[in-house]
């Protein structure tokens, strides 16, 4: 019989921080890892050093990305793991997506007759192994994300519309944040709104930037309770397979790859079909489905649009 009575089991903290700039995404980091108790706390810094800020509040060590492709984020959160960090941040997760050398650079570096769908055969599994080395990751977990902004028109108490800065989608991978066991939503004023989690003692909370501490030792407290889960082995880097036109790739791997291999979300699935577009039509027809998304994704989108029309009124030629 495979089956047996589940119990609780003490587990480790695997969180996103999500933010436009300057809402406190670092500080706020920070003050969890030390919350949790750590004592040993390593930083991925992919801002330009700027937690070093806080150095005289916090005790960690950091590493400085100067590029940030999924292999250096994987490499890094390796060394963490194997440098024996309790805690680990990684200060942003959205550089790993849009930085310099990141998931969008590098499947706008691949060719083929569709780069797009030849890059995120290439770069997919590449992420979905970032996201399995996070969560199994032997300590806690920190990730920050920036949120693109925009603005609402809102009442002030007379009754007039005022606009308000707002926080828009994380950049990242569509959904990469639900990977993660809590969600805490920083707005530009420091209220802090629990959209995930898998303690129902925060469920829909919102929290004041001062009450961050307390909510963190409840959550500590809650996952300290329960018996010694066991010990996962960090995940093997990826095998990188290389095709060639017409051959097979070394080790005699087929060289069908499924069409299923690029992500699942509306902005990758328009950003093919816009490499895919053959006339000024279709073109017409990806804008209608375009203006659809939110403005986050249309700004995603743009890129892709801007080489399908240069393409098409250059005659195919790219």
């Amino acid at each position: 019989m495979s089956f047996q009575k589940a119990t609780k089991k003490r587990s480790k903290l695997k969180i996103t921080l999500n933010g436009p700039a300057g809402a406190g995404k670092t500080y706020g980091a920070l003050v969890i890892a030390r919350e949790l108790g750590s004592v040993k706390t390593a930083l991925i810094d992919s801002e330009h050093g700027r937690a070093s800020l806080y150095a005289d509040k916090f005790r960690f060590d950091s590493s400085e990305l100067e590029e940030f492709s999924l292999d250096t984020y994987i490499k890094e959160i390796r060394s963490a793991a194997a440098g024996g960090y309790d805690t680990l941040v990684i200060d942003s997760l959205s550089h790993a997506w849009s930085g310099r050398g990141g998931a969008l650079e590098e499947v706008d570096k691949r060719g083929g007759s569709n780069k797009f769908s030849n890059g995120w055969k290439a770069v997919t599994p590449k992420q979905n192994e970032l996201i399995d080395t996070i969560r199994a990751y032997p300590g806690h977990v920190i990730c920050t994300m920036r949120k693109k902004m925009d603005y609402v028109m809102e009442q002030d108490d007379r009754g007039r519309a005022v606009p308000k800065k707002v926080g828009l989608a994380p950049v990242q991978r569509d959904g990469v944040e639900y990977e993660l066991d809590f969600i805490f939503d920083i707005d530009i004023d420091g209220t802090i709104r629990v959209s995930k989690t898998t303690y129902d003692g925060l469920a829909n909370a919102v929290l004041a930037r001062a009450e961050l501490p307390k909510a963190i030792e409840r959550i500590r407290a809650w996952l300290d309770d329960g018996t010694p889960g066991p010990e996962k082995p960090m995940p093997q880097p990826a095998e990188v397979v290389k095709f060639e036109k017409g051959g097979t790739a070394s080790g005699d791997k087929p060289t069908d790859w499924s069409p299923d291999g690029a992500p699942d979300s509306p902005v990758t699935k328009l950003e093919v079909r816009f490499a895919e577009a053959q006339s000024k039509a279709d073109l017409d027809a990806l804008v209608a489905e375009v203006r659809k998304l939110p403005k986050a994704s249309q700004e995603e989108l743009r890129a892709a649009f801007g080489a399908a029309r240069a393409r098409i009124s250059n005659g195919g030629a790219p």
